[in-house]
C-alpha cells in the first residue's frame, strides 16, 4: 500500500543547508571537497556541480530539486497567481487549465524565468498518420433482447456485402486533428458523398475505395496548408512504410519545398510504435 511505503534509496538526504554551507566553506577555502562533504554530509560530486555554478554566478543559490519536475515560480509568484485567479473567479471570469496554463507561461516569460513551457515548439509540429478501412455494414452486432434460457436468438441482418471505405487519419502530438479524407469505392465524385461529413472533412474516389500514391498527395498538399508547415517553421510527419508513402519521388520533393520531414516507422513495429491502434475498436 502507498501509504506504508518505504523509500528504498538514499539519495538526496542532505539539505539545502547543508550543502549552502559546504559550499560556502569550500569557496572561502577553509575546507576543500572531500572534508567539507564528510563534515556536511553532502555528497562530492554534487559538491563540486554547486561550487562549479557558485563560481560562474555569485548570486547562485542551492535548490534542491527530486525528480525531473521543479519549481519555476517563486512563493510570491504563485501567491500573485492564486490571487489573480480568485479575483477573476469572483468577477465571474473563470479560467480553464488551458487558459490558466497560458496565464503561467505569460507570467514566466515577463519576468524572464527559465522554464521548460513549450513555445510553440515539440508537440505542435509532430504528426502522425496512418489510414483504416471502415467497412459500411460493420461485423458486429448490437445485443437482442430474448427469454432467458434459449440459445438460439433470431435478428434481422443486412443481406449486403459491406463495402470499404477508406479514411485518412492525421493528428498531432499536442492532440489536433488535420480534417479526414474518406476515399469511396467510385470512379466518379458524387455531391451526396460531401453531405454528413465531419467539420472540415472531405472525400475522395478511387475505383477500389483504398489509398493510392496519388490521393495520398491530395491529401498531403491539404496538410501542408492546414499545417502552415515552411522551410522556416518545419514540422515531422511519422508515417508507416507503407508504398503510397515511401515510393512517391513527387511527395518528398513536396515535403522537402514545404519544410515536411517524412520519418518511417520501422519494419514490423507499428503495432507497437503505431498510436492508431485505437481505432481497431471501430471495426
Amino acid at each position: 500500500m502507498v501509504r506504508r511505503y518505504k523509500r528504498k534509496s538514499n539519495w538526496q538526504q542532505w539539505s539545502e543547508e547543508q550543502m549552502q554551507g559546504a559550499v560556502q566553506e569550500v569557496i572561502n577555502g577553509s575546507m576543500g571537497y572531500k572534508k567539507a562533504a564528510n563534515q556536511f554530509k553532502a555528497p562530492q560530486t554534487t559538491l563540486e556541480r554547486y561550487i562549479k555554478k557558485k563560481r560562474n554566478n555569485p548570486e547562485y543559490s542551492v535548490k534542491k530539486t527530486l525528480g525531473k519536475y521543479r519549481c519555476v515560480c517563486s512563493e510570491d509568484q504563485e501567491t500573485e497567481l492564486v490571487d489573480y485567479l480568485t479575483k477573476l473567479e469572483a468577477q465571474l471570469f473563470g479560467l480553464t487549465m488551458n487558459e490558466f496554463r497560458e496565464l503561467a507561461f505569460a507570467l514566466a516569460d515577463r519576468n524572464h524565468l527559465g522554464h521548460p513551457f513549450k513555445d510553440g515548439k515539440a508537440g505542435l509540429e509532430i504528426f502522425n498518420c496512418d489510414e483504416t478501412g471502415l467497412t459500411v455494414n460493420p461485423k458486429g452486432h448490437s445485443k437482442v433482447i430474448a427469454k432467458k434460457g434459449r440459445r438460439q436468438v433470431g435478428t434481422v441482418t443486412s443481406a449486403e456485402r459491406g463495402q470499404t471505405v477508406t479514411a485518412e487519419i492525421c493528428f498531432s502530438a499536442s492532440g489536433t486533428y488535420v480534417p479526414p479524407m474518406l476515399i469511396f469505392p467510385r470512379k466518379r465524385m458524387k455531391q451526396e458523398f460531401q453531405t454528413g461529413l465531419p467539420p472540415g472533412a472531405y472525400s475522395e474516389v478511387h475505383e477500389t475505395g483504398w489509398m493510392t500514391k496519388e490521393v495520398f498527395l491530395v491529401w498531403f498538399r491539404k496538410f501542408i496548408v492546414f499545417t502552415g508547415a515552411t522551410k522556416e517553421r518545419p514540422c515531422l510527419l511519422v508515417l508507416d512504410g507503407h508504398s503510397t508513402h515511401t515510393k512517391s519521388l513527387e511527395l518528398v520533393d513536396l515535403a522537402r519545398h514545404n519544410g515536411v520531414i517524412l520519418l518511417c516507422f520501422p519494419p514490423h513495429c507499428s503495432h507497437r510504435l503505431q498510436p492508431f491502434g485505437i481505432y481497431e475498436t471501430t471495426k
